[in-house]
């Protein structure tokens, strides 16, 4: 099972919480016991990545890439 990586720029706070959410159950499903014994709540820590670094292309904030 694949996460696709996503542009985060267009949506509200409220849409990413909801995205890392679905990417939290995607995780718990590939990693943990089977019937949700175990599942993954959050993530270690929240990081805000500067976006010039971002590697995804085409990125409307960075147009180097």
């Amino acid at each position: 099972m694949l996460v696709e990586p996503r542009h985060c720029l267009d949506m509200t706070g409220t849409q990413v919480q909801g995205y890392l959410l679905e990417v939290l159950e995607l995780f718990s499903q590939q990693y943990c016991l089977p019937n949700g014994y175990r599942r993954l709540s959050k993530f270690a820590a929240q990081v805000e990545l500067d976006p010039g670094g971002c590697p995804l292309t085409p990125c409307p904030l960075n147009p180097d890439a």
